[in-house]
């Protein structure tokens, strides 16, 4: 392994990667792991979502989640996650202290 990747050792085996992405929510065990004493401090997120229907997958990605990062958002994101049917789940997420700091206003943006 070289000294650019990431080495995660699970009970399922051990994987590496270039980078490492702590998706499991404000309690992220990636997060505490990395920095136990950050990760103590109460933090809340806000976000919101919607669903559009009658999305065609393009082929090979119908089990993608994709995470965006927009320069308006900084330092929030953007995902889609494919479901069934043709239906996507779409939102937006971002600090909550720093939305209210810039005034961001999630359903504003996502609209």
């Amino acid at each position: 392994m070289s000294e650019e990747q990431a080495l995660i050792k699970t009970t399922s085996g051990d994987y590496t990667g270039k980078i490492v992405i702590g998706a499991d929510g404000v309690n992220s065990l990636i997060a505490k792991a990395i920095n136990p004493n950050k990760a103590a401090e109460t933090m809340y997120r806000v976000s919101v979502r919607t669903y559009f229907s009658n999305v065609k997958d393009v082929i090979g990605h119908e089990n993608l989640i994709e995470v965006h990062y927009l320069k308006d958002l900084i330092p929030g994101y953007f995902w889609i996650f494919h479901m069934h049917n043709n239906i996507k789940n779409v939102g937006l997420g971002m600090n909550e202290k720093t939305a209210i700091k810039y005034g961001v206003k999630l359903g504003k943006v996502l609209s």
